[in-house]
């Protein structure tokens, strides 16, 4: 089925995203990190919308989240991504990835293992595939781990 077929597309992006994000995280690369979160814009934005205000936004927690990341204060040791189910739009051309994903990494001598949500936003491209256009992330369970 169609909506079987962009469920299995759907799931191999949203796969090969969190791969080359962890293995960015872990050799701490920053072109692989910003490449694992190139995001589409939709064309029918006009320029000075309120979504360029929360794309601001976005990029702020992005870049905060890629800082911690990058830092010589932080050492990731592993991730995993756990539950990943989708909704595909009746068109078949837009969809919404939700997932989580287990972190365990040391930040600053602390050894962190969070558990977080994700909701993504895709859009089915022509000649390109599927394509992120949002994504939220939200902890679920952080712990620090006493050693």
């Amino acid at each position: 089925s169609l909506c079987g077929m962009a469920d299995r597309e759907i799931k191999v992006v949203v796969t090969a995203q969190f791969e080359l994000c962890r293995e960015a995280a872990m050799r701490k690369d920053q072109a692989k990190f910003d490449k694992a979160f190139e995001f589409i814009r939709a064309d029918s934005d006009p320029p000075d919308s309120a979504a360029d205000g929360l794309r601001a936004l976005s990029l702020k927690s992005y870049e905060s989240y890629k800082l911690m990341i990058m830092s010589e204060h932080s050492k990731f040791i592993s991730s995993e991504l756990n539950s990943l189910k989708t909704q595909i739009s009746e068109t078949g051309t837009s969809a919404v990835a939700v997932y989580s994903t287990r972190d365990k990494f040391e930040y600053k001598g602390t050894l962190k293992d969070d558990i977080w949500g994700v909701v993504a936003t895709l859009q089915k491209t022509e000649g390109e595939g599927w394509k992120f256009v949002s994504m939220h992330r939200a902890t679920e369970k952080r712990t620090s781990v006493s050693g």
